[in-house]
């Protein structure tokens, strides 16, 4: 990113000068300043910015208190001078005070969706604390729900993965409510529930399934597969949703849009949305006879795109100590199918640790050729590390991705173990000795 220190120094300065003035301040322009100073990131912000943003708390609208929050990004993974965490941990609380005050205001769903897609459109480092009061205003206004709340109200639980089952149930119930009237909504309401894996009830699938097939030459690609993709999820998947999508006409529909399309972010989710629903319709309906097609497309895409999480070394570290060795594991596995597993390990039938450099097992390797025959009721393991971006932002529950994850890779015979951030950086895991024991009793139970 190109930056011009003597411009940025000559706006410093000229703002500083209209700070200063006495009167005439008006809050969109104490709050417009306050984002460009934050966004330089100079170190320590002057005192007369945060007296002027104090001054005029009170009367800072939702879209101004989000134009100061949007500067704080810049300052989020930055180690600063002690003072300046203290102007920003004071800031950071009169937002979150300002915020807390727009409750009072909010008499209506369309102005609390107004006010939550503010926060959660314009600042992705939102308060926990804030969203869940913003988030809990809702329930108050769940009775007032109408078709025309769907989208901006599905858009903001995709944004923020937060599981509130009495809003996604509010939804779903105006999907089915709906039914000869509802547009492609109901395939995004789909796409929530996959994300923060949430069953909806039975009436909605099946209205659902009749809704994408009566449509499906007016919705989008993508919609399509979304709502493909969470009935795999909640296994229901109908065959006539499948002989839909694995024909030639649909096919040719996803290959028109990759070529008309100019967003790179569309086309990848594109792609990854039909090789997703290719490999659940082949493990989950093998019935179905629905060929695997991905092969090349995952050699390229998805086996390049991996990147070690922070957690990995760690855990890598401990099961060294718990199998007796290095070589008793091996790293980044894929599994047919493509599945990545962050550690793969081998057991016999009396839970004792088999040699993966003896049985030929590979890191960054697909579809592992073992060069020895393992022993009689020997079983893989998979060790999946779990970060915050895999759960729910409120709740300690998987997205639904991990979900159909985990099922699958039992489907193709693997144990399946499963380590969660909070899990291994708990306090009761504070020590080393807490760790291994911790990582036996998950391997071996």
């Amino acid at each position: 990113m190109y930056r011009n220190r003597d411009v940025e120094g000559l706006l410093y300065k000229l703002l500083l000068t209209e700070l200063r003035k006495q009167l005439g301040m008006q809050p969109a322009s104490v709050a417009w300043i306050a984002q460009f100073m934050l966004t330089l990131n100079r170190g320590r912000l002057p005192l007369l910015l945060i007296e002027r943003i104090s001054a005029v708390l009170p009367q800072f609208s939702v879209p101004q208190i989000n134009y100061i929050a949007s500067g704080f990004r810049v300052h989020s993974r930055t180690r600063h001078h002690s003072l300046l965490e203290q102007q920003l941990s004071y800031l950071n609380h009169m937002m979150h005070y300002a915020a807390l005050k727009q409750l009072n205001s909010i008499t209506n769903l369309n102005s609390l969706t107004f006010t939550v897609s503010q926060f959660v459109h314009r600042n992705q480092d939102i308060d926990e604390s804030v969203l869940n009061e913003l988030m809990d205003q809702y329930l108050k206004f769940l009775p007032d729900f109408r078709i025309q709340h769907v989208l901006p109200t599905a858009r903001i639980l995709l944004a923020t993965r937060y599981y509130m089952p009495e809003l996604a149930d509010r939804l779903c119930r105006c999907v089915v409510e709906n039914e000869q009237t509802i547009g492609r909504q109901f395939a995004v309401v789909l796409y929530v529930c996959n994300l923060i894996n949430y069953s909806p009830c039975r009436e909605m699938l099946e209205t659902s399934v009749r809704l994408l097939l009566r449509h499906k030459d007016e919705l989008s690609a993508l919609d399509t597969l979304h709502a493909a993709v969470a009935f795999g999820l909640f296994r229901y998947l109908d065959r006539a949703v499948v002989d839909a999508i694995f024909h030639l006409n649909f096919l040719e529909k996803v290959d028109k849009e990759l070529e008309d399309s100019t967003s790179f972010s569309y086309t990848n989710r594109l792609r990854d949305s039909l090789m997703r629903l290719n490999r659940c319709a082949c493990l989950d309906y093998p019935e179905y006879d629905v060929p695997w097609f991905h092969e090349q497309y995952c050699r390229d895409s998805v086996v390049k795109s991996r990147r070690e999480h922070y957690l990995t070394a760690s855990i890598r570290d401990s099961l060294a100590v718990v199998l007796g060795g290095a070589d008793f594991f091996v790293e980044n596995v894929f599994t047919p199918y493509y599945y990545h597993i962050d550690f793969e390990c081998m057991f016999d039938k009396g839970y004792e640790p088999l040699s993966c450099k003896e049985l030929g097992l590979k890191s960054w390797t697909c579809n592992n050729v073992l060069i020895q025959e393992p022993p009689a009721d020997s079983f893989r393991v998979a060790v999946c590390v779990l970060p915050q971006q895999l759960f729910c932002a409120n709740e300690q529950l998987l997205l639904g991705t991990e979900v159909m994850k985990r099922r699958h890779l039992e489907i193709m015979g693997y144990k399946v173990v499963h380590i969660a951030h909070f899990e291994w950086n708990s306090m009761q895991l504070g020590d080393r000795s807490a760790k291994l024991t911790f990582l036996r009793k998950k391997l071996l139970s």
